[in-house]
């Protein structure tokens, strides 16, 4: 491990047609430094917002309460803290306290006050929550709001791309968000997309009983950040185009494709993969990428990666043995993203259509997945059109989450 971020680009050949386009298929590998030897940290500066709805009442909700009391518990006297609860009304419980021995006391007894309610004002709850982040004068803080939540926004904004859009520009602004579906009656493809527009993360919680272990660990990956607002520069050569699978936070700009990765915490290795189309040509291409962020001080830091592809015969390029492994983690990505698009069509009632997507993805892509994850695949496609219950549909929709971030067991 370094204490400098690390780049490294591979291509599943590094050559191209002279007489052709060529498709190729490029990962960026992306490893966060790991933690300084002082063992500093960057403050945080947390917005912690609790679905509070009777929908959360019982087990779930004292599961979630007693988690926020954790994340409380160990944040240290840097730190400051927002706590908002909502229902159908909203209940800013704590707004930008900086932690010491007396606010944390209160705080903890003010979250134990915490008591479900009516509906579910998902939105105007979350942007509460931003709000208070937000309001928080900058100071080197690696700063995220935390929605938990087990319903539908079915008061307030319900709109999924008005919501997104407040996620997006939120994100702009440094203050990220990630969520945390708890159960069978959240709406995933809603918590997903705020988490993916809103530059954090997305995790299913099968039951009240996992809630303090998959909280805690988006809280110890926040405590052991060491690259802030990481932004990935990837200048493509003239002629060639590129997309970028795996719904990350992107644009297309002037022969360019930024990323934006928010905040990394050490050592954390993020893959990421384009699927380049070349023009015919001679001598070669180059790409390069260009990696800034802020260390644990706030300083601007920068890490380079570049890879050149070779010109060659069309015919010596098709005999070119390809990275198999690369190929197959490429597969998982691509495959994980038309699945989650597949389990919105079936959500909608397209069955049919979710059912043809899912075949057409493992005919491209079969071959090249993992064994088990193809067979999981093949047996839902097989009965997709019947309909999903709802416990499979949250399943698999996080197995797809994870496969298009490749985060899955499958692929390690």
């Amino acid at each position: 491990m370094s204490e400098k971020m690390q780049v490294k680009m591979k291509a599943d050949v590094e050559l191209v047609a002279r007489e052709v386009p060529s498709q190729r298929i490029i990962e960026i590998e992306i490893t966060a430094p790991q933690a300084g030897s002082a063992g500093k940290r960057a403050p945080l500066n947390l917005g912690l917002v609790l679905d509070r709805s009777g929908s959360m009442s019982g087990e779930k909700i004292e599961q979630a309460k007693q988690t926020l009391k954790r994340i409380v518990e160990q944040m240290q006297p840097e730190d400051v803290v927002s706590v908002v609860a909502f229902d159908n009304t909203i209940r800013t419980v704590a707004s930008g306290i900086a932690i010491n021995a007396g606010s944390r006391q209160e705080l903890l007894h003010d979250i134990d006050m915490i008591h479900p309610g009516g509906s579910t004002n998902l939105t105007d709850g979350w942007l509460t929550g931003c709000d208070c982040v937000v309001k928080v004068p900058a100071n080197g803080y690696v700063q995220r709001t935390l929605l938990v939540s087990d319903g539908l926004a079915n008061v307030g904004i319900t709109n999924h791309e008005e919501i997104f859009t407040h996620a997006k520009a939120l994100f702009e602004r440094g203050i990220p968000t990630s969520t945390f579906g708890v159960g069978e009656g959240f709406d995933e493809h809603l918590l997903e997309g705020m988490a993916n527009q809103g530059g954090g993360n997305f995790a299913y919680i099968e039951s009240a009983s996992a809630i303090d272990q998959v909280i805690q660990q988006e809280f110890k990956d926040l405590m052991t950040v060491t690259a802030r607002n990481v932004q990935v520069e990837v200048t493509l050569p003239p002629g060639t185009d590129a997309n970028l699978p795996g719904e990350w936070k992107m644009e297309k700009k002037e022969g360019k494709i930024i990323i934006s990765l928010s905040d990394l915490p050490a050592n954390r290795v993020t893959n990421l993969f384009l699927n380049l189309l070349t023009p015919p040509g001679d001598s070669q291409l180059v790409l390069n990428t260009l990696v800034t962020y802020e260390n644990e001080n706030g300083e601007k830091r920068n890490a380079l990666g570049e890879l050149t592809l070779q010109y060659a015969a069309q015919s010596k390029v098709a005999a070119a043995k390809k990275d198999a492994d690369l190929v197959k983690r490429y597969s998982a990505v691509e495959t994980g993203q038309r699945m989650n698009e597949a389990l919105k069509l079936e959500r909608a009632g397209k069955r049919l259509e979710a059912q043809r997507l899912m075949r057409r993805t493992l005919d491209e892509y079969g071959p090249n997945m993992p064994v088990a994850t193809r067979e999981r695949y093949r047996d839902v496609a097989d009965r997709i059109d019947r309909g999903l219950q709802e416990p499979e549909r949250k399943f698999l929709h996080n197995d797809s989450y994870q496969l298009k971030k490749h985060r899955h067991e499958d692929e390690h």
